[in-house]
């Protein structure tokens, strides 16, 4: 599983947790990212959780500043943590049951459906990593 980073929202019960939501910094997706046919099916090419290759690649205006030491010009919010899960090579492919890794360049990809879905479906998907992903500490 490749490893990725990604500025999310703690859960407001266990802090150890991404926030599960759709909405900006959460684990799951935002409607307006991703496309979806009259049938609510979703594939792959068809958009995702957006991630990064590192703590670098992370634009400065999501980075919390917690992360100044790591990333110039940190000005994200200080309630927000950057997160990562998996250990591999940040290359295109297999992410996690019925997920994969679609590489746009070298320090940028989407989490997508690894075949056509029903939506919820996919949402279901990105949920069920929620106990893998892991707050980077600060340096």
């Amino acid at each position: 599983m490749p490893k990725v980073f990604r500025v999310m929202k703690s859960d407001e019960v266990h802090s150890d947790r991404p926030n599960l939501g759709v909405t900006s910094c959460c684990l799951l997706v935002r409607p307006n990212d991703v496309n979806l046919d009259a049938a609510q099916m979703h594939g792959p090419g068809d958009g995702g959780l957006s991630v990064n290759s590192s703590l670098e690649a992370i634009s400065p205006s999501l980075m919390p500043p917690q992360y100044a030491s790591i990333v110039e010009g940190a000005a994200g919010r200080r309630t927000h943590r950057v997160w990562t899960m998996g250990r591999g090579a940040f290359a295109s492919g297999p992410f996690a049951a019925s997920l994969e890794l679609s590489c746009h360049d070298l320090e940028y990809g989407v989490v997508e459906p690894d075949s056509k879905m029903v939506h919820s479906t996919f949402l279901r998907a990105l949920a069920d990593t929620q106990m893998e992903w892991k707050i980077v500490d600060t340096l």
